[in-house]
């Protein structure tokens, strides 16, 4: 009885140590799940850089900022869909996404948001592996 305990707890250890069945390559992601989910948490907490620095929300009362953290415009909103479903779609759609993002950020906030800009930019790259040109 005593060696079938310890022949059962070795067999449990030394099944701890088999290597894992490989993966197909369909289903490995662009990276790996640590780095997605920092990326995403990253894109996201970006996507809201306009609406924490407009000048409506600095000089609003508290519950004027819950309201328009509540309910955020057109490009935060966008923006945040693109974060989400970037590890769904592939690399080129993401990164045409984000150039048609980057493009009226451009617009909208002019040369006074141009760090906002490139670390949307890098953020894009990071996600999808490709180069995106901001193009200053």
């Amino acid at each position: 009885m005593k060696y079938t305990v310890f022949a059962l707890i070795g067999a449990a250890f030394l099944s701890g140590c088999a290597t894992p069945a490989p993966v197909a390559a369909s289903y490995l992601s662009r990276f790996d799940a640590k780095t997605s989910n920092a990326l995403v948490s990253t894109c996201l907490l970006e996507s809201k850089w306009p609406l924490y620095n407009s000048p409506e929300y600095r000089q609003a009362g508290e519950r004027r900022r819950s309201q328009m953290r509540n309910s955020p415009g057109l490009e935060v909103r966008d923006m945040q869909a693109m974060c989400w479903s970037a590890s769904r779609l592939p690399a080129e759609a993401t990164a045409a996404r984000c150039k048609d993002l980057i493009e009226v950020k451009k617009k909208r906030l002019g040369q006074r948001r141009a760090q906002h800009v490139e670390r949307v930019a890098d953020i894009c790259e990071r996600m999808t592996g490709l180069s995106i040109k901001t193009g200053s």
